[in-house]
């Protein structure tokens, strides 16, 4: 495979950058506007019960990206030190903030990973490991939650709640289950193809994508899927001598990464709307993160904000464009900040642009 300069940078385009973010920012607008006349509408206090939880909520940022910078440490086997591991995280974070699905970033990873030094097959490997633990996440803690919170509350129906002619009162309980289920579909048929075949059959799984994909009308993606095969058994050999504690490491690092994920929506709504059911807000957040998987707009843009506004809307009446704004202050713009920041050095640090 070749990773060239132009081809993996280019998606990193003012217009690629200012897209998704329009799209967040007209949907706030949006929502301030369809509820300005609302009676409802709750005036927002800015003390230190807000500035606390909000201050909470930053902790969980930083926690997040210590554990991603961890688990990227053990996967490249310490070879990505602290100031690289940072970088590389950002950057990561930057193109999944600006690309179809949370995990559209994987697409540059192989890109930032090489010019670090770290070998293709190491990093082909490092590429699919994350996405599968992430994966696995989801796939295990699914279940726990179902049984845990319930089916009603992890997929409520607020279409009731909305004004008439509002665009997400046509959202019920139905569609947000059928959304679920099929991002668990796609999550949960990718993690077990990965898992066979890094751990069980690379060459069979390989095999069986080339053959899949010479079907006439999946043609047009078969070099796509060539390139995934060539990648699971790249992947497998460089994995297969690796430790249990190799595995446990990293599966912690991802559980701290994506907790942190989750409760950055619970705590934000405490700051302004007060304590409520944490197991279903934590639930609801599960769902939300994986209809954003499901590959749509830039970031999720717009699909984010409209999915929590949905699933929290019985939580935060009359606060409906402030919340999740603010979720989305510190659950995706930082990454589109920092990014905007990082990239020039890290493009002058790999190629030693003075």
């Amino acid at each position: 495979m070749n990773y060239k300069q132009a081809d993996a940078l280019k998606i990193f385009k003012p217009r690629n950058v200012l897209i998704p973010v329009l799209i967040s920012l007209v949907w706030v607008v949006w929502m301030v506007y369809s509820s300005w006349g609302d009676t409802q509408k709750k005036p927002i206090t800015w003390d230190s019960h807000v500035f606390f939880w909000l201050g909470l909520t930053l902790v969980l940022l930083i926690i997040r990206m210590l554990a991603y910078m961890w688990r990227i440490n053990i996967l490249s086997d310490g070879q990505l030190k602290l100031k690289s591991s940072f970088q590389v995280i950002t950057i990561w974070e930057f193109a999944s903030a600006i690309t179809p699905s949370v995990i559209g970033g994987t697409a540059v990873a192989m890109f930032i990973l090489t010019k670090e030094k770290i070998k293709l097959g190491k990093s082909t490997a490092i590429v699919l490991v994350t996405a599968f633990l992430d994966e696995l996440f989801f796939i295990l803690f699914a279940p726990i939650l179902l049984l845990t919170v319930g089916i009603p509350a992890m997929f409520p129906n607020h279409s009731n709640l909305f004004e008439p002619g509002n665009l997400l009162a046509k959202i019920d309980d139905s569609h947000l289950k059928f959304s679920f289920i099929i991002g668990y579909a796609i999550l949960l048929l990718y993690t077990l193809l990965i898992a066979y075949g890094i751990f069980i059959k690379p060459t069979s799984v390989r095999n069986l994508l080339i053959s899949i994909f010479k079907i006439r009308f999946l043609k047009k993606w078969s070099a796509s899927a060539h390139k995934i095969g060539d990648d699971i058994v790249t992947a497998s050999n460089a994995l297969k001598n690796k430790k249990f504690s190799f595995w446990i490491k990293s599966f912690l690092a991802t559980i701290l990464a994506w907790l942190g994920r989750y409760l950055e929506a619970n705590f934000v709504i405490i700051a302004f709307a007060g304590f409520g059911d944490q197991f279903v807000m934590f639930a609801r957040s599960f769902v939300m993160w994986i209809i954003m998987m499901i590959p749509t707009t830039p970031g999720a843009s717009g699909v984010a904000e409209g999915a929590f506004i949905a699933l929290f809307k019985d939580m935060i009446m009359g606060m409906e464009g402030l919340i999740p704004f603010m979720w989305r202050g510190f659950s995706y713009f930082p990454y589109i900040i920092l990014g905007i920041i990082i990239l020039p050095k890290w493009i002058r640090r790999v190629y030693q642009v003075k």
